[in-house]
C-alpha cells in the first residue's frame, strides 16, 4: 500500500463513526475522506484499498458483488486494464444525491434504486471518469457502487 493511501486511511480511520448528523451538512469530513480514499486507491491501482472501501454487497458498474473475496477480485479486474496505467489525478468532488442529480442528471439504471441519503462522488482523472455513490453503512460511510 503506498504512503498517501496509509494516511488516507489512518484518517478514515479517525474519521469513522461521525454519524448520521454529517449527511446533513455534506459534503464535508468523513464522506469526502472516503471519496478521497478510492480516487486515490484507483490511482495506485491498489484494489485491496479500494475493495476496503466498499461496503458488500457492492454494485460495480451493475454487477451485485457479494463477497468481499469477490469484490477484490472485481476491483482487480478493473484496475489491472492497460487504459488504467498513469492516470493523474485532477478532482474528486462530493455532492448530495439531489445536487448531483441537479447537475448531472438521472444516475444510470444499472446503479440500481439509491438512497436518497445517498452521496455521490465524480472522480476525474486526466483521460478517465469514476462516478461512486456512498453511504452510511454499520456507522461508516461507504462506497456501495461504482460506475464509469
Amino acid at each position: 500500500m503506498s504512503p498517501r493511501i496509509t494516511v488516507l486511511s489512518t484518517l478514515l480511520a479517525l474519521a469513522l463513526g461521525s454519524g448520521t448528523a454529517l449527511a446533513q451538512e455534506l459534503p464535508d469530513g468523513a464522506v469526502r475522506i472516503v471519496a478521497q480514499a478510492l480516487a486515490e486507491a484507483v490511482t495506485a491501482r491498489d484494489a485491496d484499498a479500494a475493495s476496503t472501501l466498499c461496503s458488500v454487497p457492492a454494485n460495480i458498474d451493475g454487477e451485485v458483488v457479494a463477497t468481499a473475496e469477490a469484490l477484490r477480485n472485481r476491483w482487480r479486474r478493473t484496475l489491472d486494464r492497460d487504459d488504467l496505467r498513469g492516470l493523474v489525478l485532477e478532482r474528486v468532488e462530493v455532492l448530495t444525491l439531489e445536487a448531483a442529480v441537479a447537475r448531472y442528471g438521472t444516475p444510470p439504471r444499472r446503479l440500481g434504486e439509491l438512497d436518497p441519503e445517498s452521496v455521490v462522488a465524480v472522480i476525474t482523472w486526466n483521460r478517465a471518469q469514476l462516478v461512486a455513490v456512498l453511504a452510511e453503512r454499520s456507522g461508516r460511510w461507504a462506497v456501495i457502487a461504482v460506475t464509469d
